[in-house]
């Protein structure tokens, strides 16, 4: 389980071509409204669960509300959630509400991205914006539909 934040200019940093030509392209200087992303990934089906877009900062009560509202009812019983070392995540009321459900939950230590796996699906997506970007939709058609390609939904 994770989150991570994607601005709305999304660009390739790097570009191909013949030797000794520059290549040249227009980059905005101009901040963009950064959508946030919290999900989960399952283990076994390597695909996001629970995905919940919204505009803002990360903190305990989001938290709790997306594992309450979303997380929860998507889990196989028996779960185990992994999370990072951020001090929201450390929550008493999220491991209780966890505990409750059947479900246990593993910190990982601090300053270890490479720990948590959802990590590269994050990279995953942000590449994936950048290849099929569709500049006729706006930018939060174009995150849900890639969410989507990554994700399994009950019924699935």
């Amino acid at each position: 389980m994770d989150e991570a934040g994607i601005q709305e200019y999304i660009y390739r940093a790097y570009a191909k071509s013949r030797k000794g030509t520059r290549v040249c392209g227009k980059i905005s200087g101009r901040r963009y409204v950064r959508q946030t992303i919290i999900s989960a990934l399952n283990a076994f089906t390597n695909k996001l669960i629970a995905p919940f877009i919204f505009q803002g900062n990360t903190d305990t009560s989001l938290v709790l509300f997306w594992v309450e509202k979303f997380l929860l009812p998507e889990l196989p019983s028996n779960s185990t959630i992994i999370w990072d070392n951020a001090s929201f995540h450390k929550s008493p009321l999220i491991r209780e509400l966890l505990k409750s459900n059947g479900h246990s939950m593993i910190v990982l230590p601090a300053y270890s991205p490479e720990l948590n796996a959802i990590e590269h699906k994050w990279h995953e997506l942000k590449a994936r914006l950048r290849k099929y970007y569709d500049n006729t939709t706006d930018f939060l058609d174009n995150l849900v539909r890639e969410i989507r390609t990554m994700s399994m939904f009950i019924g699935d």
